[in-house]
């Protein structure tokens, strides 16, 4: 019996029972009656489940042991600068293009390991859309006209030193488009003493205002792609232990987005032409819980890093808010 014809038999006999002024009498045998019952119920259930399933494919233990290692490609490019590194690439700059090498619309995605998370999608959307896309990244370096603290032990000499190269390039270049993303917990060394809280979150900002201005002063417009949600805890860990209720490793909005920093953000604002890209609802539906997992992909590798699958998942949203942009509309489909 199909899923629905247990279902409709039972509706027919309640139908004809009620036509009509005076009801005709119909005798059902419990024999007959309670099958059918049964199958109405039956595919009551298996509706209601599949309309539940969709789009929310279970998590397995494979995906989650799988998911440190989901790692974006950059990752094993020379052009993603390892902690020690101070130069942008072992070869040339050539080295760097990802997509469609000469086209004449060019691309710059830069920063840190932020950045690299987003590579994924936006070099799918770059290779269809045939943009030059170059890559450039260091890990723990945000581009910004500030100094990085590094680990525990006070100034990022190196990260300084790549970021003057990489201003250089992006400078001499002139690249149409600079796509930057970072790390919005970063903290920055100020006379030797490391910044903390809203004065490191200002302090920030005004390092990216100034590094946005000027790539504006040479004609190069900047998209920011808002910084991704932070769960506070270790989310292949966390879902190893509740495979059987994910949810449990969700964080919430106000933990997640509203209590962490966002230079970004407020240097945005304060710099006239940057246009930002938010991507947050794509973590967060209806902005009350950002989840761990989602459609059977675990979302982040540690506490903050998207895998890449789950970063693959996004290229059609991160396209359309793209298409919305000045920088990049006329050049997306």
């Amino acid at each position: 019996m199909g899923r629905f014809s247990g279902l409709s038999a039972y509706k027919e006999l309640v139908t004809k029972a009620s036509r009509g002024n005076k009801p005709r009498q119909y005798f059902v045998s419990t024999r007959t009656l309670l099958p059918l019952m049964m199958a109405g119920l039956l595919a009551l259930s298996a509706c209601s489940s599949s309309l539940f399933s969709i789009g929310n494919d279970p998590l397995t233990a494979e995906a989650v042991e799988q998911s440190r290692d989901d790692l974006p490609e950059v990752y094993e490019s020379d052009c993603y600068a390892s902690e020690s590194s101070t130069v942008l690439t072992a070869g040339t700059v050539d080295d760097c293009i990802r997509t469609n090498r000469g086209a004449e619309f060019s691309v710059a995605l830069v920063g840190d390991s932020h950045s690299a998370h987003w590579s994924s999608p936006i070099e799918a959307i770059a290779e269809k859309n045939g943009w030059e896309l170059t890559y450039f990244g260091k890990r723990g370096c945000s581009l910004e006209d500030n100094t990085a603290k590094f680990r525990d032990q006070g100034a990022y000499d190196a990260c300084t030193e790549w970021s003057d190269a990489l201003m250089k390039q992006l400078l001499d270049k002139k690249y149409d488009v600079v796509i930057a993303s970072n790390y919005s917990r970063a903290k920055v060394v100020v006379e030797g003493s490391v910044l903390d809280g809203e004065v490191n979150e200002r302090v920030r900002a005004e390092g990216l205002k100034r590094t946005w201005e000027s790539l504006q002063r040479v004609g190069s417009d900047v998209v920011v792609i808002i910084d991704t949600p932070y769960l506070g805890s270790d989310t292949p860990a966390c879902l190893m232990e509740h495979l059987d209720d994910p949810g449990a490793c969700n964080a919430s909005f106000e933990e997640a987005v509203l209590n962490v920093p966002h230079p970004e953000k407020l240097a945005a604002k304060q710099t006239e032409g940057v246009e930002v890209i938010d991507m947050t609802e794509s973590f967060c539906p209806k902005l009350d819980r950002c989840d761990a997992s989602k459609n059977g992909m675990v979302v982040f590798r540690d506490k903050h890093h998207m895998t890449a699958s789950f970063a693959s998942s996004l290229t059609a949203p991160l396209e359309q808010k793209m298409a919305k942009t000045s920088a990049l509309g006329a050049h997306t489909s």
